[in-house]
């Protein structure tokens, strides 16, 4: 319920809740989350995680290690149809080595980027459905 309601809690005056009704849910919500808490504190089921931190921080310094980051292509902060649109057929050899040996990756690659250009101006999602 909790994670429902974050969903949801900017719209609900959008939704047609009136100011009363959305705050009488706000406490609703509260009420249940502070008896969540309750009953994992006397049941011994909450977790204080402050007290790992300190343990887990130098689990990860000392045993987990990161490379500088590898530029692999430079695309120019241009997605890959934006390159194809400007560079043509030349846009490939701007993709990875081991991409442009295989035409089916590299197809496989433009129709990602090409997927992903369409939900992200078509924020829906549906299939066939109007943006």
């Amino acid at each position: 319920m909790i994670r429902a309601y974050a969903n949801v809690a900017g719209e609900l005056a959008g939704a047609g809740y009136t100011a009363p009704e959305v705050d009488a849910i706000k406490k609703d919500v509260a009420f249940y989350e502070n008896l969540r808490n309750e009953v994992k504190l006397h049941s011994g089921d909450a977790i204080d995680l402050k007290q790992y931190e300190p343990a887990m921080r130098h689990l990860i310094d000392a045993y987990i290690r990161a490379e500088p980051s590898e530029v692999v292509s430079e695309f120019d902060d241009f997605s890959l149809i934006q390159l194809i649109v400007e560079r043509g057929a030349d846009a490939v050899k701007a993709l990875p080595k081991g991409i442009q040996k295989n035409k089916e990756a590299v197809a496989e690659t433009i129709e990602n980027n090409v997927r992903k250009l369409i939900i992200s101006t078509c924020p829906t999602g549906k299939p066939g459905g109007r943006c």
